[in-house]
């Protein structure tokens, strides 16, 4: 005769919003949405300085070593430039978009 679990040892169901949730790093959501707001242009300029990591680690409610972790990435992807003891800059230029030829006339 099988028993049941107690109650107490028994897990709830899983919720909708749990299945769905993001499982990417946070460092990684948070160096996709900044490398956004940089190729965008909208916020940061080519040859710009971010804001402070304490800064960027109030805005996106996470720790400063989180948003290091972020910067970094973009970095390595060559979109910011960061020198010891200084802000972070961003070096990112867009590539502009190839011309396109007008049409040719055959007569």
């Amino acid at each position: 005769m099988k028993t049941s679990p107690a109650p107490e040892t028994m897990r709830p169901a899983p919720q909708w919003h749990d299945l769905d949730a993001d499982r990417t790093p946070k460092y990684i959501q948070i160096a996709r949405e900044l490398r956004t707001r940089i190729e965008s242009g909208d916020h940061y300029q080519p040859g710009e300085c971010l804001p402070s990591s304490k800064y960027l680690a109030v805005q996106f409610s996470v720790s400063r070593e989180v948003i290091l972790a972020a910067l970094q990435a973009l970095v390595k992807s060559g979109h910011l430039r960061h020198v010891e003891s200084k802000p972070h800059q961003v070096i990112w230029e867009p590539v502009p978009a190839p011309k396109a030829d007008p049409p040719s006339i055959l007569a």
